[in-house]
């Protein structure tokens, strides 16, 4: 199944799909850093000049939560913040991610990057933030 989109030039491009296991397989291989840099390069191959869906974006970040993959997903959710919409679902998922490792510092720290993107905060991302402190004995 192949997705057209429209390029940034106007022409019809084939968009890549989150469903392409060779994306989140590249991504689990970054070791490289700086991370953010590593991270951003696989992205710009995979999706080139296409500008990514936000249910790409949200699939992937999921699927780097549940992989236990924080600082991938924390980097990937920087790179698709400049490319596409994201919004209180991307964030959530991450933050998710970093509760149920106990990362409460990190946890904390997107809440504050939500303020500084203008992202709306909702009950779900204030009990990932709590449970995030609860796990890690700091509430």
């Amino acid at each position: 199944k192949v997705l057209l989109r429209r390029s940034y030039s106007g022409g019809m491009v084939a968009v890549p799909t989150v469903g392409d296991d060779q994306l989140l397989k590249d991504l689990l291989a970054v070791k490289r850093s700086p991370l953010l840099g590593s991270v951003s390069a696989v992205l710009d191959q995979h999706f080139g000049k296409v500008a990514p869906r936000p249910y790409d974006a949200g699939a992937l970040l999921s699927s780097l939560g549940k992989a236990r993959q924080t600082a991938i997903a924390l980097a990937a959710l920087e790179w698709f913040r400049q490319t596409c919409q994201v919004n209180n679902f991307h964030f959530s998922v991450v933050l998710n991610a970093h509760a149920k490792l106990g990362d409460w510092a990190t946890a904390l720290g997107l809440l504050g990057m939500m303020d500084q993107h203008c992202v709306e905060k909702d009950i779900i991302i204030y009990s990932a933030a709590i449970s995030a402190c609860e796990r890690s004995a700091k509430w």
